[in-house]
């Protein structure tokens, strides 16, 4: 399966990596074209929208979209940093090729849990963007506690506890931790094989 994204990029602002949108629609096409032929082929299985333009109404990126399956670019669609709306309104032009959602969760982000629930609702993927809470902004660590109690139990990373959790939430759910290490991607993988008790998933949430 070859998936990437279209609608986001990265400059380099007095030497410093910033991110941009572009949800527009003869971009979105192009952008989408050139890493076909970087990735060295003909379709890409699963091509997500990014992150949504303020600039642009959602649901004209979306109908570009559309058109790179029309054309044979796309084999699939999914949306990433989706409200509900947001996601009605792709399923409204896309249909059953809307199959993915990648919205950040984790303990430390549950905003979007109503989008997981409704992804739930309605069989389409979730797929779970820094699900281990992320680097970039400082949170309370002891939001993880909890799995920390459950990790000891079980003998395992907290980490480990955590991604299993969310994939508890649903034969929908999957996540996409980050590594730098292969031990990490390891234990990472790890996850879908640990089983939690109702009680276990009970107590974390």
């Amino acid at each position: 399966l070859v998936a990437t994204k279209v609608g986001h990029f990265r400059n380099f602002t007095d030497g410093r990596p910033t991110w941009g949108k572009d949800g527009k629609p003869e971009h979105l096409i192009a952008h989408a074209k050139e890493s076909a032929m970087a990735l060295g082929v003909d379709t890409i299985d699963l091509l997500y929208f990014h992150r949504p333009d303020p600039e642009v109404p959602y649901n004209e990126s979306i109908e570009a979209m559309q058109q790179l399956l029309d054309e044979g670019v796309a084999r699939e669609i999914g949306i990433s940093n989706a409200s509900v709306e947001q996601i009605d309104i792709a399923r409204g032009i896309l249909g059953e090729k809307l199959v993915a959602v990648q919205n950040q969760y984790s303990p430390v982000h549950l905003e979007n849990e109503d989008t997981l629930q409704y992804c739930k609702q309605l069989g389409i993927a979730f797929v779970c963007w820094s699900p281990l809470g992320g680097f970039r902004h400082p949170y309370d660590e002891h939001l993880f506690d909890p799995f920390r109690k459950v990790a000891d139990a079980h003998k395992v990373s907290y980490q480990q506890v955590v991604l299993a959790w969310e994939l508890a939430k649903g034969n929908n759910v999957f996540v996409i931790p980050g590594a730098h290490r292969p031990a990490t991607i390891l234990d990472s993988l790890k996850a879908a094989d640990l089983q939690l008790s109702d009680e276990e998933l009970a107590y974390l949430g």
